[in-house]
């Protein structure tokens, strides 16, 4: 379990770095499809760890709407809500 936990907390960190870079002109047009492959990636293993914390949580109710819960929502909602908005 500990394997999975730095995982994650890698993946948020390089997720940052990824963003940060992401707002480099330059970085942007040369790595631009790196960048979206990489947000796709990140955006579905974050996802999958978010629907399994709600599947092993005893009183799931409490998880979605704990502070936990909602910062793990609020993290890959924007993403999912582009799909619907330009």
């Amino acid at each position: 379990m500990k394997i999975a936990e730095y995982f994650i907390q890698i993946l948020i960190i390089l997720s940052l770095i990824a963003f940060a870079l992401e707002t480099e002109s330059s970085l942007q047009v040369k790595y631009s499809s790196f960048f979206n492959y990489f947000e796709i990636f990140t955006v579905i293993i974050f996802t999958i760890e978010y629907f399994i914390r709600i599947l092993v949580s005893k009183k799931k109710l409490s998880y979605i709407f704990s502070f936990y819960g909602i910062v793990d929502l609020l993290a890959i909602l924007p993403f999912y809500l582009d799909f619907g908005f330009d």
